[in-house]
């Protein structure tokens, strides 16, 4: 994930599954300099409802060192605006997968 100028490599790690109900995992990361790490965890839980199958997305992040101190309000900003496109990105695969 990239925050002007700097990146952080990710990783998550699926740490539990119930199948096709329930996804947790694990976020660790850490920029390039090493100055800066970032950790957390979410969770995808799916369920029936009227309209098809209604998804409950959850993520907590904490980013810890400089960038943290000089740069909540951009990666606050940043980070919603990629689970925004993660979640249309997977409305727009399953309308796909139906037409």
């Amino acid at each position: 994930m990239k925050f002007g100028n700097c990146c952080a490599n990710l990783e998550v790690r699926v740490t539990e599954t119930i199948e096709p109900s329930l996804l947790k995992a694990t976020i660790k990361g850490v920029d390039s300099m090493g100055l800066n790490r970032i950790t957390g965890s979410m969770q995808v839980a799916l369920s029936a409802s009227s309209s098809g199958t209604q998804m409950h997305f959850e993520a907590s992040i904490e980013i810890l060192g400089k960038l943290a101190t000089l740069g909540a309000v951009p990666i606050r900003r940043r980070t919603t605006q990629a689970f925004a496109e993660f979640a249309q990105n997977i409305q727009r695969q399953f309308a796909k997968e139906l037409s």
